[in-house]
């Protein structure tokens, strides 16, 4: 097994500065610890001992607030793990559920883990899915448990809040309005995009190709975490007021089209594009995923994201390896 450093976001890298630690950094440590525990080869090194383009080492990062190293990961073809905040996050019991319609989780219980990029972005069907994991257990000879497809199907539940047999979109209705979700002030920070000038130029375009009365354009910002929790994005969908969404976020595009809200994605491309329109000029006609899309999309992305425990576990690792790398095609 390669080599894994934990980078970035330990304990014994910031306390030195005199201020109390992030909860990132005791995630992290957390997960380093665990995974120790489970006698595999971890190192904690600080962000200026980082041994980049060595291909026995398999990094690890969470968060953009590390982009500049993320950058360096890039440039250098290095390996590296990045976990981030879980694409789908139904809430584990109606308790810990929060909002108009208890749609959301007060905890984050998923994680994301991309093997070097920023997004899940190549999505597999189920039949591919099943493929690849009977190529993995035809391989090893010792399965980790819980890597079996059967077992992927249950889990579904977890992330979805349905079946995958009987899954449904959330459909709220449609009004007449658009829905602008700029990137984050961390994803404008990383990807050097100035938000109000993507919020004009995204409202010019809108405008320049709507045809007919002119649309009321609303622009939802990202508030704090407990505010979102209270009053979520899907929430405000389900008011029924919007025909479409534009985004730049893929956590915003994924449920866009979980509520069955078309969305609109020109710029880049993020974990929701498969089923984003991906032209203003077809604005008043979007897209729009069937259910059997939608529901294909999640359970590729709940094979992507895992619960803390998971990602100190063997289970996540070679997860990763099936589904996001050639290793069981």
């Amino acid at each position: 097994m390669e080599k894994i450093i934990i980078v970035v976001g330990m304990l014994n890298e910031d306390l030195v500065k005199g201020r109390p630690p992030k909860k990132t950094e005791i995630f992290m440590t957390d997960v380093a610890r665990d995974y120790l525990g489970n006698k595999k080869h971890i190192s904690i090194v600080g962000k200026n001992a980082i041994d980049y383009g060595n291909q026995d080492i398999t990094f690890m990062v969470r968060g953009l607030a590390r982009g500049k190293i993320i950058h360096e990961f890039n440039r250098t073809n290095s390996n590296y793990y990045y976990i981030d905040t879980g694409y789908l996050m139904a809430p584990a019991k109606k308790k810990l559920a929060a909002g108009p319609g208890r749609r959301n989780s007060i905890h984050k219980a998923y994680h994301r883990m991309v093997y070097n990029g920023l997004q899940n972005l190549t999505p597999l069907s189920p039949h591919q899915i099943k493929s690849r994991i009977n190529r993995y257990t035809e391989i090893q000879s010792n399965c980790t448990r819980g890597v079996s497809y059967d077992n992927l199907v249950r889990r579904f539940k977890l992330h979805t809040g349905q079946s995958m047999k009987h899954y449904t979109i959330d459909q709220a209705k449609r009004g007449n309005r658009v829905l602008i979700v700029p990137p984050s002030d961390k994803v404008c920070g990383h990807y050097n995009i100035d938000v109000d000038s993507w919020i004009e130029k995204t409202k010019i375009d809108i405008l320049e190709n709507w045809k007919g009365k002119t649309p009321q354009i609303d622009v939802r910002y990202k508030a704090p975490r407990r505010d979102r929790v209270q009053y979520s994005f899907m929430d405000q969908l389900h008011e029924g007021h919007y025909w479409c969404t534009v985004t730049y976020n893929s956590i915003a595009a994924v449920e866009s089209v979980m509520c069955g809200i078309p969305c609109v994605c020109t710029l880049g491309e993020n974990a929701g594009t498969s089923l984003c329109e991906r032209s203003y000029e077809n604005i008043n006609n979007p897209f729009t995923p069937t259910n059997k899309q939608v529901q294909e999309l999640l359970f590729y992305l709940s094979t992507c994201q895992f619960t803390p425990a998971e990602l100190a576990s063997d289970f996540c690792y070679d997860m990763v390896d099936i589904i996001q790398t050639e290793k069981y095609v």
